[in-house]
C-alpha cells in the first residue's frame, strides 16, 4: 500500500522583526497593549514591507523547500497555495509560484482558502488525492499570510497579535505503508460567520480592503471541541496519547495551547509554541510549530503526531499522521 509522506518543510519570513514595545510605541494605551500581548504569548513578530506580498513570500518559501529537498520545480505534479489573504483572486497565486520555480506543463495548480485551517486542510486533501493518483509523485503546499495588513490602523489590539510568514512542504508518494496522513476529522459551526469578515463589506461593496471583527468573535467553542476530535482519532486507530510524540496546534493564543495540555492531560513538552516569535500567522501557524519541532529533534521519522487548526466561520480540522 502506498503512503504520502512529508519529504521536506521550510519556513520563510520577512527580514524585519518588531517587539511589542515597537508596535505599541505610538499608542496612548501602550502599557496596556504590551501587557495584554505578553499575557497572550506575544513577544515579537515579523512584518512585511510594502514591496512584499503573500505571493512573493510564497515564492521564497517554495524555493527554500525545493533547495532543502534537492529538487527542482519541474519535478512537482501539483502546487497549491493556502491563504486567507491571497494577493490575487485572478489568476491564482499558484500561477506565480509555478512560474517562479520553473514548474512543468503537466502540473496541477490551484489556490485554497479555508482561512486559518487552510494548510492543515490542504495537507489532508492533497494527501488523499495523491494516494488515489499514482501519477502524482510530488506535491508542493505553500501557506502564506499577511494577517495584520487588513486590520484598521486603529485596531492595534489585533495588529499586535499578528505576524507575517510563509511555510512550504513537499509531499511524496512512496510505495511503503504506514506513513504520512493516517486520518482526519472536521467540525464546522457556522452559526455566526459574519463575526469576522474580509473584506468588511464584501468585495462587491469594497474600495478599501479591511477586516471587520465583531466583539462576539471567539474561537473558544472550537478549541473546546479539539480534545474530543483528537481522542476520537486516536481511538479509531488503536493509539493512546503515549503513542503521540508531538502536537502542532494553531498558535492563535498561548492560553489555548495551555488549555489543550490540561484538557488532554498531556505533557506540555509535546506542544511547540512559536507565537512568541512569529505572532499569529494564520494558515501557516501549526506548520511553523511543526517545522520547529522537527528542527529541534522533538519529532523524528516514524513518530506519530497530531495537527489541529481552526478557521473563521468556524471550521476546524484535526489530523493524525506519521512522519
Amino acid at each position: 500500500m502506498p503512503s504520502v509522506r512529508l519529504k521536506q518543510i521550510a519556513v520563510y519570513h520577512p527580514e524585519n522583526s518588531y517587539t511589542n514595545e515597537e508596535v505599541a510605541s505610538s499608542s496612548p494605551d501602550r502599557e496596556k497593549l504590551i501587557g495584554m500581548w505578553s499575557h497572550l504569548g506575544r513577544d515579537k513578530r515579523y512584518l512585511a514591507d510594502e514591496q512584499e506580498t503573500t505571493v512573493t513570500m510564497a515564492i521564497e518559501a517554495a524555493k527554500k523547500v525545493l533547495q532543502a529537498a534537492n529538487m527542482s520545480g519541474e519535478q512537482l505534479d501539483l502546487i497549491t497555495i493556502s491563504s486567507g489573504t491571497h494577493e490575487y483572486n485572478i489568476p491564482t497565486d499558484a500561477a506565480f509560484v509555478h512560474k517562479a520555480i520553473g514548474g512543468k506543463d503537466r502540473c496541477a495548480i490551484y489556490d485554497q482558502n479555508a482561512n486559518c485551517a487552510g494548510m492543515v486542510v490542504s495537507y489532508d486533501q492533497v494527501s488523499r488525492a495523491m494516494l488515489h493518483n499514482p501519477k502524482m509523485k510530488y506535491a508542493l503546499i505553500v501557506g502564506s499570510e499577511q494577517v495584520g495588513n487588513f486590520y484598521k490602523p486603529e485596531n492595534l489590539v489585533h495588529i499586535g497579535l499578528s505576524g507575517d510568514a510563509a511555510c512550504a512542504i513537499i509531499l511524496e508518494r512512496v510505495e511503503e505503508d504506514g506513513y504520512g496522513l493516517i486520518d482526519s476529522s472536521y467540525i464546522t459551526h457556522s452559526e455566526r460567520p459574519e463575526d469576522l469578515v474580509l473584506p468588511e463589506h464584501g468585495f462587491k461593496n469594497s474600495k478599501i480592503i479591511q477586516t471587520k471583527v465583531s466583539d462576539s468573535y471567539k474561537v473558544d467553542s472550537m478549541f473546546a471541541k479539539a480534545p474530543a476530535v483528537i481522542n476520537d482519532l486516536l481511538k479509531d486507530h488503536g493509539l493512546t496519547k503515549e503513542g503521540i510524540t508531538h502536537y502542532s496546534i494553531s498558535q492563535v493564543l498561548s492560553t489555548k495551547i495551555d488549555y489543550l495540555v490540561e484538557a488532554l492531560e498531556e505533557d506540555s513538552s509535546k506542544f511547540t509554541y512559536v507565537g512568541n516569535k512569529y505572532a499569529y500567522t494564520g494558515t501557516t501557524s501549526p506548520f511553523l510549530a511543526l517545522y520547529h519541532a522537527i528542527e529541534e529533534g522533538k519529532l523524528k521519522q516514524g513518530d506519530h503526531h497530531i495537527m489541529w487548526s481552526v478557521g473563521a466561520g468556524f471550521t476546524s480540522c484535526g489530523l493524525l499522521a506519521r512522519l
